[in-house]
């Protein structure tokens, strides 16, 4: 099971059942919305993501009543054919037996104690999650900064860090201060995340840091980490966009945005000049928990850079990949290598991503006294494994298309980040260009 602001959809099989007032059902235009299916048509009028498509449509000269969108639920795991199951099952256990499992790299980064080591045990949930995250970052080098002149002073300078499903930008946030406090260059007081009025001083100010914030819904300012970003000498564009629309021509825009950005910060009409002998820029697209298929939709678009922009950009991926049950055989990026295990058809990749699921079965706290538990247990135990199986499955296909098809010829590694108790979403794909 998901938690609510994962959930998809509510599995139905009968038509009728839909009809049941209380039966919910995901909201048409985002899947993180349910709402009862008696007041579906009263929500989709008001939702911010309807509107926020209605003024995308208005703007592209289309009528704003020719959208209709019709939700389409999918049916649940144990409606599936029983033979079509089993077989998708089968298959599974074959391939994980050439699959490298991932790598334990759950190491805090550095600066977590100084910044966070004051905050509460629940409120460091998320944040020694993104601490691991941050830390592998380091290990593999994306949080080097380059050397470079603007006007009289030399500062360092961040690569491109592009959040995608960004949300209110705490993970950029806490990346930002692990950067300039890995630099010496911040306050040495401890940060309280939660205060929103966080530094006291100007430390930092040297190190410029460069933030594209991507997400295709839209937060109240106060909820937002922005103006913090700014504050600490960062330049930061967002961006309202769903990801499925992103291009190679949205990267000139922000990064022509980040320049301008910058050098209005310094007070410049001109860019920087670098002082380096390195002709390219460094592009850091990163994320923690990307749901299903949001994740194939990224690389996707980082796939078409670097095909276009290849030889102008160095790029690297750092992705917490989250929610394979949502992943569609449509935009699954490597159907080739699923081809080549059994998995042909989009009925057995719906098998494949349902039964993904049972990877957050809770297998703890049943009674072992009586032999009907054990045996229950034991099944519990089984179908965890295979679910986790199957989102190794998945993201080894997301690994192999980074190497092939995008051409990262840097190190790729597939890690785990954290330990389960944290999160059973716990895996990371890492991948950098070579310099």
């Amino acid at each position: 099971p998901l938690c609510p602001h994962h959930r998809a959809a509510v599995s139905t099989t009968a038509a009728e059942e839909l009809q049941q007032p209380k039966t919910r059902v995901v909201c048409p235009y985002n899947p993180q919305h349910t709402v009862a299916f008696d007041k579906l048509r009263q929500h989709i009028k008001k939702c911010p993501s309807r509107l926020y498509e209605v003024q995308s449509a208005i703007e592209d000269g289309q009528d704003e009543h020719s959208l209709t969108v019709v939700p389409s639920p999918t049916p649940s795991l144990q409606c599936l054919p029983t033979e079509l199951v089993e077989r998708v099952i089968a298959i599974v256990e074959a391939a994980s037996r050439s699959l490298q499992p991932p790598r334990l790299a759950d190491n805090l980064h550095g600066s977590f104690s100084e910044l966070y080591g004051s905050l509460g045990k629940h409120k460091q949930k998320h944040v020694i999650q993104e601490s691991c995250i941050i830390e592998n970052m380091r290990t593999f080098g994306f949080l080097n900064a380059e050397p470079v002149q603007i006007g009289s002073r030399i500062v360092l300078r961040s690569p491109v860090y592009v959040e995608v499903g960004a949300g209110t930008a705490g993970l950029s946030r806490h990346l930002q201060l692990a950067i300039l406090q890995s630099q010496r260059a911040l306050i040495s007081a401890p940060v309280n995340r939660e205060a929103e009025g966080e530094e006291k001083g100007g430390g930092g100010k040297d190190v410029k840091t460069r933030h594209v914030l991507l997400d295709r819904l839209h937060f109240r300012s106060r909820r937002q980490r922005d103006y913090l970003l700014k504050q600490a000498g960062g330049s930061v564009v967002r961006l309202h966009k769903d990801m499925a629309l992103m291009s190679a021509q949205d990267l000139d825009q922000f990064m022509h945005e980040l320049t301008e950005t910058g050098s209005a910060d310094c007070g410049l009409a001109e860019q920087p000049e670098l002082k380096t002998d390195s002709t390219k820029d460094h592009l850091v697209c990163f994320s923690k928990h990307f749901c299903g298929e949001a994740t194939d939709l990224a690389l996707n678009w980082l796939a078409s850079i670097q095909r276009e922009r290849g030889c102008e950009l160095r790029l690297s991926v750092c992705m917490a990949t989250c929610c394979h049950s949502l992943c569609q055989w449509e935009s699954y990026v490597n159907r080739e290598f699923m081809t080549s295990l059994g998995i042909d058809s989009a009925e057995k990749f719906v098998v494949l991503a349902k039964l993904s699921n049972w990877a957050t079965l809770d297998t703890t706290g049943i009674d072992t006294t009586s032999d009907l538990a054990v045996d229950v247990n034991q099944d519990r135990n089984r179908r965890k494994q295979l679910g986790i199986l199957c989102k190794h499955l998945l993201d080894h296909g997301r690994i192999r298309f980074l190497q092939t098809s995008v051409g990262f010829d840097g190190p790729v590694e597939y890690v785990q980040y954290c330990e389960s108790e944290r999160t059973p979403e716990n895996c990371l794909i890492l991948a950098t260009d070579a310099i």
